[in-house]
This record gives C-alpha cells, structure tokens and sequence, in this order.
C-alpha cells in the first residue's frame, strides 16, 4: 500500500464524522499494511558478518553450525593465515 492510502485509512479512522464501524475497518486495514510491511522487511534481511578468522564466526555461530572440523574454519587450506597473511597469533 502506498503512503497515500496509508495516510487517507488513519484520517478516515480519526475523523469523528466516521461511522464507528467504518473507523474500526480502517484501523484494522492500516494494522494489516504494518503486520505486512514489516514480515516483507524480515524476508529480505540480510545478515552481514564481518569476521577476521572463519573459526571467529564458527565459535559464535555454534548453534547453527553443525560442522566444526578444519574444512568449515578453512584453516587447513590457508595454512593457517587469513587474508591478509598473516597467522592467529599475529
């Protein structure tokens, strides 16, 4: 629903010249628009994580993880560096 339409429902449910019965549709479609606003904004969340050592987001990440050998923390490929070359206790 577009801002207009948004604006013209909460107008129309304030308006005391409104029949009651008309206001309480109005605010139950102005609460549907939010419910749906807001389930679309968490279907496109994107959760960006930062992490300097895979095994970082690893060790936070345990609950979701269900692996934890040295392919997931990628630590046996780069011999132990991350991508600035340089080792853990670097």
């Amino acid at each position: 629903a577009t801002p207009n339409v948004e604006r013209a429902l909460r107008e129309l449910a304030d308006d005391p010249a409104t029949r009651p019965e008309t206001k309480r549709r109005a605010r139950r479609v102005v609460r549907r628009i939010k419910r749906q606003t807001a389930a679309s904004a968490v279907d496109r969340a994107i959760e960006y994580v930062y992490v300097r050592w895979p095994a970082d987001y690893t060790d936070r990440h345990e609950a979701r993880t269900t692996e934890s050998d040295t392919r997931t923390t990628g630590e046996e490929a780069s011999g132990g560096r991350d991508a600035t070359g340089l080792t853990r206790d670097e």
